[in-house]
């Protein structure tokens, strides 16, 4: 620290022991007590000084600048700005803590306040005026840290006490917006040094704002209210409606954003249908279903006279009429036989003639000629099977022949000719035959048993419509 000619300059190595008296009695100051030095720090005498002196320190410019350290009665203790003679004295309160550049004290109220404010103690030592345990339990002294620390460090435990100090202030932040008015914020914290042991925290707020003004904002586009809705684009059935709305509340400006979505808006209306539904008239009748025995027959008509609109009602009722037709018998169609016993009465090929029946519906089966004779129109079906008898024969064959033709051809070759072997033929055929069709089977009687071993059966499928 540097000061003018008429200031004093505080010896950096004078620190002073002070010896306070107890019970009301007066303090007195020990300061260093040199004369001429040129180097503060080689001053190490000390004086103590009589009641009412303080320590002085006295500048001489000469070949040389020299100091003189020493006591001084208290009339000359004050302000800096009353040392206008070169010589000055350096002091502080007696009641707090020194820091440099102050090494001297006094204990009047006539010290140097300016630059001296605490007095330096390296001992932690309560205050001999004070009866701390009495304090403490009088107010509690303990709990008030200001008053503790400084009259009673030891007794409270607030020796190593550090009060909180704030940090210095951050870079004001950015603007926090971008148009406009904002704010910008300054932050600091209570760790220059942080409060230990006790000490107080830091006094007033950690953060601190101040306005901030940037260019105008854009002014965005906003919708106006919708307008009401128009009349429906039709008289009837289905049409459209539109109502309208637009972007003047605000009209962007100041490059501001258009407004997002639809000027105009669409609905569907529904005014009443053109017009409702009507049956035609009844269309013919169809056919029947069944030639006989009873069928159904239909009929229809349609929503046409006139169409029902798009909002229309249909036509209520079937469009669809049933009634029942040709209700009289059908004719018998049971037509099957079965016919066995193969009369052997020939060598020659010739008819087959089965006598016997087990069943013969519809009598198409005639015993006396071996014939089967078509009375009703259809698909028939025809299985032969013929057992040959114990005789020497090189082959066996037969035929199912329909009007004279062969259908069907029933072979056999015998391994040998070993009398004791027997034999059986058999096939099936299915065929469409018409009225007086006639079937038969052709072969050798005399080759077969004439038991029921050997039989001719047909049977009616489907007759023709």
């Amino acid at each position: 620290m540097r000061y003018n000619t008429h200031m004093a300059i505080f010896h950096p190595i004078a620190i002073l022991t002070v010896a306070l008296t107890v019970f009301g009695r007066a303090a007195s100051l020990e300061c260093y007590n040199c004369s001429g030095v040129t180097n503060l720090r080689k001053c190490n005498t000390k004086v103590t000084c009589e009641d009412k002196q303080v320590c002085f320190k006295k500048r001489e410019y000469t070949e040389h600048v020299s100091y003189d350290l020493g006591c001084v009665d208290n009339q000359n203790c004050g302000d800096f700005a009353n040392f206008t003679s070169g010589s000055g004295v350096s002091a502080m309160k007696m009641d707090g803590g020194q820091t440099q550049p102050c090494f001297e004290c006094c204990s009047t109220n006539n010290c140097n306040f300016r630059l001296c404010g605490y007095k330096d103690s390296s001992e932690c030592v309560d205050d001999a005026k004070t009866d701390c345990a009495y304090l403490n339990s009088l107010f509690s002294i303990c709990k008030l840290i200001n008053q503790a620390k400084k009259l009673c460090p030891k007794y409270c435990k607030l020796c190593n006490v550090v009060d909180g100090n704030w940090s210095p202030w951050s870079n004001w932040s950015d603007c926090d917006v971008t148009c406009e008015n904002g704010t910008q914020i300054r932050t600091r914290s209570c760790t220059d040094p942080a409060p230990q042991y006790g000490g107080l925290d830091c006094p007033g707020n950690d953060t601190d704002t101040k306005s901030c003004h940037r260019e105008p904002c854009p002014v965005h586009g906003g919708w106006s209210t919708w307008s009401l809705w128009s009349l429906c684009s039709e008289s009837c059935d289905i049409g459209i409606r539109h109502r309208d709305r637009s972007c003047t509340e605000p009209y962007p400006s100041l490059f501001g954003d258009h407004c997002f979505g639809n000027s105009r808006e669409y609905k569907k209306c529904m005014p009443g249908a053109c017009a409702d539904g009507g049956w035609s008239m009844w269309k013919n009748w169809g056919s029947c279903t069944e030639s006989c025995g009873g069928g159904v027959r239909t009929r229809s008509r349609s929503c046409t006279n006139p169409r029902p609109s798009l909002t229309g009602r249909s036509c209520e009722g079937d469009n669809t009429d049933v009634s029942t037709c040709n209700r009289t018998a059908c004719p018998e169609y049971n037509v099957a036989f079965t016919a066995y016993n193969v009369h052997r009465n020939s060598s020659s090929y010739a008819t087959l003639l089965f006598q016997k029946t087990y069943t013969n519906f519809g009598n198409a089966y005639d015993t006396t000629t071996g014939k089967f004779t078509c009375n009703i129109p259809g698909v028939y079906h025809f299985v032969v099977t013929l057992l040959k008898c114990f005789q020497d024969i090189n082959k066996v064959f037969a035929d199912l022949k329909i009007n004279g033709s062969n259908k069907l051809q029933l072979f056999l070759r015998p391994k040998n000719n070993n009398y004791n072997e027997a034999y059986m033929l058999t096939g099936a055929g299915t065929f469409h035959l018409n009225r007086n069709d006639v079937v038969h089977v052709h072969g050798v009687p005399n080759y077969f048993y004439n038991s029921y071993n050997s039989y001719f059966t047909g049977f009616l499928i489907t007759p023709d419509e």
